[in-house]
């Protein structure tokens, strides 16, 4: 979600004003600290212009990402 939302050069608070969410609901969601509804997913997808699908896709890539951790420099 965020590579979609830095792309569009929106930041974590207009995306959450545009999508009707509070911008610590999009900051926890970023970092994966919060589950989220199906809902919410369709205003944020609206709210980035893309569809649900490439929004879901960008999560799962996420998931599936390498973790980073600040001792694996």
């Amino acid at each position: 979600m965020r590579t979609l939302r830095e792309k569009r050069d929106i930041s974590q608070g207009k995306l959450a004003e545009k999508a009707d969410l509070s911008l610590n609901f999009i900051s926890e969601l970023e970092r994966g600290n919060t589950d989220v509804s199906l809902a919410s997913l369709l205003q944020i997808a609206k709210a980035l212009d893309v569809e649900l699908k490439d929004l879901v896709g960008d999560i799962k890539a996420k998931e599936h990402a390498p973790s980073r951790h600040r001792n694996d420099r």
